[in-house]
């Protein structure tokens, strides 16, 4: 299922949502500079190296594999990576756990993580504020972080994504926003169906068949990605708002009643109006 949009509508402008989508953007775009100047890179390496061996062409399979050992080294230095963490344990390994948050693998895993802070993220910055929820966001992709580390501590594998924080946003929605909806996108087949959901629905089902299923099923060294970093982050953010949930409570903006024509949950946190369409 692919959400959409949600029924509930924020108080304030979600300042602090927007930067994290824009630091998230603004550091991929900044891998793709290093990976093109690393290609650049390998080019001269292997043309010299051509040089030196007396070759009248430049192997392009050679500087292909030179690239992607440079960028290779370079994700080393700044994602997460288990192994070097373990064994070393400077200030530079640890500042990893930090980093690697903002690190993406390529487009569609930006995208992918991206579309859900910006679906559910506005709702929990609304209820936190916008420093608590930054501080919130980082201490949930630490703790995702941290927990993939203490399970594969021997991976050689950088570790990035900025999933594990997302995550524990979408706890916290869980928490915070039991009674809303969510319109989703699902494949039938070969059709495309609209579906309003329950938020409450939508996020256990990503939550077990996305994430709890496959980590029961996969070593922690296979597979590639960190499930057990997604569920600890979840958890992390549902609990952390469960236990806060009496300070937490909507205030009176929240519960107004929107326009029917949108659609919305009234003063008693029930759907009404019409359902939504396209």
């Amino acid at each position: 299922m692919i959400p959409l949009r949600d029924s509930v509508r924020s108080s304030t402008t979600p300042w602090a949502t927007w930067l994290l989508l824009g630091v998230n953007v603004a550091v991929f775009l900044y891998q793709w500079l290093v990976e093109s100047r690393l290609e650049e890179v390998a080019a001269r390496e292997v043309l010299e190296a051509s040089r030196q061996l007396g070759l009248s062409f430049v192997p392009a399979e050679a500087v292909s594999l030179r690239a992607q050992e440079l960028y290779a080294a370079w994700l080393h230095e700044w994602g997460l990576v288990p192994i070097e963490l373990r064994r070393f344990g400077g200030p530079g390994e640890y500042a990893t756990l930090f980093t690697s948050m903002f690190l993406h693998a390529n487009w569609l895993h930006l995208a992918g993580n991206l579309w859900f802070l910006w679906i559910f993220g506005d709702n929990v910055e609304d209820r936190l504020g916008h420093v608590p929820y930054v501080l919130f966001y980082a201490a949930a992709g630490l703790a995702a972080a941290g927990t993939q580390f203490a399970i594969d501590p021997a991976s050689d594998v950088p570790m990035i994504g900025a999933s594990g924080a997302i995550a524990g946003v979408l706890g916290a929605y869980l928490v915070l926003f039991p009674r809303a909806r969510v319109l989703t996108l699902v494949p039938v087949f070969f059709f495309l169906e609209f579906l309003e959901v329950p938020a409450v629905l939508f996020l256990l089902v990503w939550f077990v068949f996305q994430n709890l299923a496959p980590a029961a099923f996969t070593p922690a060294a296979e597979g590639g990605v960190a499930y057990w970093a997604h569920i600890v982050g979840f958890v992390v953010g549902a609990a952390f708002c469960w236990l806060l949930r009496r300070r937490l409570r909507a205030r009176p903006i929240e519960r107004r009643a929107y326009p029917a024509s949108w659609g919305g949950v009234d003063t008693h946190g029930r759907w009404r109006g019409r359902r939504l369409g396209w």
